[in-house]
Order: C-alpha cells, then sequence, then structure tokens
C-alpha cells in the first residue's frame, strides 16, 4: 500500500466559475491511498491537503471538485478521511 500524491492549483483567472476539477487516478493500485494538495493561484495562504483511502476509491478512475470561492467541494459523494 502506497499513498499516491496529486495537486491541483486553483485557477480563477483561466477558468469557468462553474468548471470542475478533476484529479486523474486511473494508474494507481488498488489498493494505493490518494493525498490530493490543493494550493490557489492568488492565495498563497490557501493550502490544504485532501486524503483518500483505498476503500474510497474502490473502482473509480478519477475525482473532481468545484471551488465555491472559498473551499473546496468534492462531487460524486466523497468525503475525505482527513483534511489539513
Amino acid at each position: 500500500m502506497a499513498i499516491i500524491n496529486r495537486a491541483r492549483v486553483i485557477r480563477p483567472s483561466s477558468r469557468q466559475e462553474t468548471s470542475s476539477y478533476k484529479v486523474d487516478i486511473k494508474n494507481r493500485d488498488e489498493n494505493d491511498d490518494l493525498c490530493v494538495t490543493v494550493t490557489h493561484e492568488s492565495n498563497p495562504g490557501f493550502h490544504k491537503k485532501f486524503y483518500f483511502s483505498a476503500k474510497q476509491l474502490h473502482e473509480k478512475k478519477s475525482l473532481h471538485f468545484d471551488w465555491n470561492g472559498k473551499s473546496v467541494v468534492w462531487k460524486g459523494g466523497i468525503i475525505p478521511t482527513k483534511i489539513l
């Protein structure tokens, strides 16, 4: 079991407000956990790490989230096991 790391940057300067952000996880092993680090291009103080267990990710090839102007909102009913 390993932890796969992915990073995404919130970019309101180049994305529509209605655009979702995608996290590709299709190449991960079925027993790998996931850590997604999200930062914001114009707010250097925004830095969040979202952790997901392998069990939550079973048969998923990607995760998606929206940015509501203040926080990350995960789609598809998935809830991080830990947020730092």
